[in-house]
């Protein structure tokens, strides 16, 4: 006897996290990219962590503060991918929490 699978989810909320460092070459296309992206059903929200990078792609990262879709994260120092990736799945928790709490 196979499983029942899930019903589809509606209204559901997708946090995509974007750990970024000293990619000035392709962070604007690869965040316009992201930010385009759209999954039938589902609410993105894209939240980009970049960790105090040397060659301008903080500046970039910024230029996307506005966008409705977009959360930035900015770290003061570089500490990794793994911290990076983790900062942002501990925004998205908290972000769900405070939705489930409101509702």
């Amino acid at each position: 006897m196979h499983p029942r699978p899930f019903p589809p989810i509606t209204d559901g909320t997708l946090s995509v996290v974007v750990p970024i460092y000293n990619e000035a070459a392709t962070a604007r296309p690869a965040l316009e990219a992201i930010l385009a992206k759209e999954v039938p059903g589902w609410t993105l929200e894209i939240i980009i962590v970049e960790s105090n990078s040397t060659d301008g792609t903080r500046a970039i990262v910024e230029e996307f503060r506005e966008h409705p879709r977009a959360r930035l994260i900015l770290e003061d120092r570089p500490r990794g991918k793994g911290f990076a990736v983790r900062t942002g799945l501990a925004s998205a928790v908290m972000s769900l929490r405070g939705r489930a709490i409101s509702s």
